[in-house]
């Protein structure tokens, strides 16, 4: 999906279960990726029967493009970052305690 502004490029990887942001130049080609978010936490004991890894799905920005929420189907959790449209850089999400359940 694209920002607000159509200048950044957000990606999710379903094999790797990573996130990237990559700029987008004046034609609408993407150059060298900005920013990669991989998760690091342990997959939930529960999901084990159906999920082996992390599995990034999807990647969504905020109409408000202050946010952009990327939901992960192998750990079964939507990540929330806050982005950064001047640097393509986000913030939080997946390495943030707020979104881990450690049981």
């Amino acid at each position: 999906s694209l920002d607000a502004t159509r200048r950044w490029m957000f990606v999710a990887h379903y094999t790797s279960g990573t996130i990237s942001v990559l700029p987008m130049d004046g034609a609408g080609a993407t150059q060298t990726i900005q920013f990669r978010a991989t998760p690091s936490r342990p997959l939930l004991s529960e999901l084990a029967d159906r999920q082996e890894a992390p599995h990034a799905h999807c990647v969504i920005p905020h109409p408000s493009n202050r946010w952009v929420v990327a939901c992960d189907l192998g750990l079964s959790t939507v990540f929330s970052f806050s982005f950064n449209e001047q640097t393509g850089i986000l913030e939080g999400g997946m390495d943030d305690e707020r979104h881990y359940r450690g049981d």
